[in-house]
């Protein structure tokens, strides 16, 4: 029977950063920002319970959007949507069409909301994300 190898010792500081490079690798990126104006649909915010719901009343129908993902910060939270424009090839009837995405934000938390908006060919990618002005929505 052989004897058992020797475990090399493994200290504590290369235990912890080997454990805070995995962390980092899993982590989702912080999404870039830019001061530009949102030059977009409306976007409105509706803080009724359980949840915090962004609102695009878009123009005509084929507008399309997503939440792309929240970041929490110290008094606030951040949302990032990303909104697409319908394909110029299809006819659209002419009358606005509300939309809907639920956050997950409680509604007594803060938020800062920002927006995108991509052509109906475009795919996501490293485009940055502007501020939006945003109403409260009626209930």
């Amino acid at each position: 029977m052989r004897a058992p190898l020797p475990h090399p010792p493994v200290s504590s500081i290369t235990l912890l950063s080997l454990l805070s490079l995995a962390a980092c690798s899993n982590s989702v990126r912080a999404p870039a920002k830019t001061s530009d104006v949102y030059r977009g649909p409306p976007l409105a915010l509706d803080s009724t319970p359980p949840q915090q719901r962004v609102i695009l009343t878009a123009p005509t129908g084929g507008w399309s959007f997503q939440l792309d993902q929240t970041r929490r910060g110290f008094d606030h939270t951040d949302i990032f949507l990303t909104i697409t424009r319908p394909n110029p090839a299809y006819m659209r009837a002419q009358t606005p069409v509300r939309q809907e995405a639920g956050t997950e934000v409680d509604p007594s938390q803060p938020v800062v909301l920002y927006a995108r908006v991509l052509s109906y060919d475009a795919k996501p990618g490293k485009q940055a994300y502007s501020p939006v002005p945003v109403a409260s929505a009626p209930h």
